[in-house]
């Protein structure tokens, strides 16, 4: 009885400890979110149109950027633009509401299979949104009036040149274990 009693009571104190540092991981990763929502938050509304699954990256200067990859629904009013996270892949990350009157963007190298755009926001200038330019395209198709792009690059340095540099040492270096592989196996 007492070996069952310790089980359980080691299996809950696991799972509670579990449960506790995934919330502090999400906690942690909504805090941008948190700065933009203070500002911008607002319930979510049927908007005019709508795509889910979008990507983007939310990023604060000297902070690491938070990439949001296809868990972000994006929809179009007349008046701005609304982000939303799946909640249950995005927990404290409430909606929010961007006045086309507070958007302000730049051209921007983040990706590396398209042109992207870098977001600034009148009353958050802190917090940039890098999205793909084909988001931006489509909400300027969706709206009257057009969200303001200067055709210059971004004067911010945020660019992630050490992300990109790893993924493309990663890369190389997985070509190169499949090619030694690939040759010893031939070689046998």
């Amino acid at each position: 009885m007492v070996d069952i009693l310790q089980q359980i009571f080691s299996f809950v104190f696991g799972l509670l400890m579990v449960i506790g540092l995934c919330g502090f991981i999400y906690k942690r990763h909504a805090q941008e979110w948190e700065q933009l929502a203070r500002v911008y938050g607002r319930k979510w509304t049927p908007p005019i149109a709508v795509k889910h699954r979008r990507s983007m990256v939310l990023h604060k200067e000297g902070e690491p950027a938070r990439t949001y990859a296809g868990i972000v629904t994006l929809g179009v009013y007349s008046d701005g633009i609304g982000l939303k996270p799946i909640p249950w892949l995005a927990p404290f990350h409430s909606p929010v509401f961007i006045p086309f009157g507070d958007i302000k963007g730049w051209q921007q190298k983040w990706y590396w299979d398209g042109p992207s755009v870098e977001l600034v926001f009148s009353k958050t200038p802190a917090l940039q949104i890098i999205m793909p330019a084909k988001q931006i395209d489509w909400i300027s198709s969706q709206q009257p009036g057009e969200i303001p792009l200067s055709a210059e690059v971004s004067p911010r340095t945020n660019w992630p040149w050490a992300t990109q540099a790893m993924a493309f040492v990663s890369l190389f270096m997985v070509v190169t274990v499949i090619a030694i592989s690939a040759y010893k196996y031939a070689n046998l």
